[in-house]
């Protein structure tokens, strides 16, 4: 396994280990449906995902192996893991569930401790060497982690392959930084699509936004589509446009973020330039805003297409009925897309060998498919193994809006930059709000408005 250089551990200390690969047993703003790590500029719109609305379907069926609550003073031996509340039962039903499978000398000790995905990476790096030995992050936090050489790269470990092979190849995007993956990915649920009441739109209408828009006109109602920076990139990640990995970055020797960025070729403003002026003459029936405004719209009957994501389905549902959801439309032909991103586990690289094999072993149940069906049995969180996906226990069961996010994930999904930082919302929110408004400020086209925003971007600040 490749280590960072705290870890005195070797490849072939880790085989020695035994540990098996990270196989089918085993996922992103304004803010997504995990906050971000760093705020936009701009006021988040979207709100997290919806909290448990059901009790744990099952009792574990073994015992914990320590009391519940969360441990201040690390047991040798004894995993300790950092996640939202709501993981606890999760994790240790699972762990229980393996521990009655094997010998006492190959059970697992945990130790669990509330901690939310958004504050992990934080909390973690105040004291690396006495915090937890597994942690839940949002996918945009491992950056800076890495860069502070707390989380372990998987790279060439024996359960790299497995993870890859698992999970969808966005979830795994969101964990892997540089061409190196850096954690087991848990959940799939974070991205936008297309809600619409099914008594104004027909399955044909939303195809387009053209045709939504058409038919806005025709019913004199509302559509909206935020102009933040998390929501910008709709129009850029779509195919034929610039595409989902038209957005990136890397470091330059000073350790300075240089976003990789393909948003002002001749071909793309050209698209943009087609995107505000079909938004310019729709203006009248073209909103922006967040949840409040959606819901207000969907319950007065005002509103009948926004994109938005999985976190308003209850919400949505009970004022819409005939509520529908789907992936995003196409405009000028070419099919738009999103962002994503994920919730992913990771090791604590600065604790011994013993503890990152006993941490990975973790990570691995609790990632692998039960975990992510049991996860999403109590939580309706969307997996992203690929083997709990095609189960009849999430198959049969799925909710429309996770259904719409795997369509659109799979279809045009791009992954949020995990260096996202005020600089890019600045950019993100002034081109959404040029496109709103169908004006290029002082520049002369909107060849030379994409320029300038894209050079602050590739430019370290």
């Amino acid at each position: 396994m490749k280590l960072n250089k705290l870890i005195p551990l070797s490849f072939a200390a880790l085989m020695t280990m035994g540990l098996a690969a990270c196989g089918g047993g085993g996922t992103p703003s304004t803010q997504p449906s995990v906050e971000p790590s760093v705020a936009p500029s701009v006021a988040p719109s979207v709100e997290p995902s919806v909290a448990p609305s059901v009790a744990p379907s099952v009792e574990p069926s073994v015992e914990p192996s320590v009391e519940p609550g969360p441990s201040t003073e690390p047991v040798e031996g004894q995993v300790t893991v950092w996640a939202n509340e709501a993981e606890e039962a999760i994790i240790r039903e699972v762990v229980g569930n393996y521990n009655a499978s094997v010998a006492p000398e190959q059970q697992i000790s945990i130790a669990f401790q509330a901690v939310s995905e958004d504050q992990a990476a934080a909390e973690v790096a105040k004291d690396p060497a006495n915090g937890p030995d597994l942690f839940l992050c949002a996918d945009d936090q491992i950056f800076g982690l890495k860069q502070k050489n707390i989380v372990m790269s998987l790279a060439g470990s024996p359960f790299e392959e497995g993870v890859v092979a698992a999970n969808t190849a966005a979830s795994v995007q969101c964990a892997t930084i540089d061409g190196e993956l850096y954690g087991f990915p848990a959940t799939n649920d974070n991205g936008y699509f297309l809600w619409y009441d099914g008594d104004a739109l027909s399955e044909t209408d939303v195809l387009t936004l053209e045709g939504i828009l058409g038919k806005c006109e025709e019913l004199d109602k509302d559509f909206l589509l935020d102009s933040g920076g998390w929501y910008t990139p709709t129009w850029f990640f779509a195919e034929g446009v610039a595409g989902p990995n038209s957005l990136s970055f890397h470091q330059d020797e000073s350790g300075s973020t240089v976003y990789d960025i393909a948003w002002d070729t001749p071909e793309v403003a050209e698209n943009i330039a087609y995107a505000a002026e079909l938004v310019g003459s729709h203006a009248d029936h073209y909103r922006i805003g967040g949840n409040e405004v959606i819901l207000n719209g969907f319950e007065n009957k005002t509103m009948i297409a926004a994109f938005s994501g999985t976190w308003m389905e209850k919400d949505l549902a009970g004022v819409c009925e005939n509520l529908k959801a789907t992936k995003l439309p196409s405009y000028n032909g070419h099919q738009m897309g999103t962002f994503t991103g994920a919730k992913v586990y990771c090791l604590n690289a600065t604790k011994d060998s013993d503890q990152i094999m006993r941490a990975a072993t973790v990570a691995e149940l609790i990632t692998g498919k039960e975990g992510q069906l049991r996860r999403f049995e109590e939580r309706k969180v969307g997996p992203c193994n690929l083997a709990a996906m095609e189960d009849a226990r999430y198959a049969e069961h799925v909710t429309i809006g996770l259904a719409a996010l795997g369509e659109q994930v799979a279809t045009c999904a791009g992954v949020q930059s995990s260096s996202a930082e005020g600089r890019y919302w600045d950019v993100g929110a002034a081109i959404g709000t040029a496109i709103k408004d169908n004006d290029y400020g002082d520049f002369d086209s909107w060849q030379d408005f994409l320029n300038f925003e894209c050079e602050i971007l590739r430019n370290p600040q």
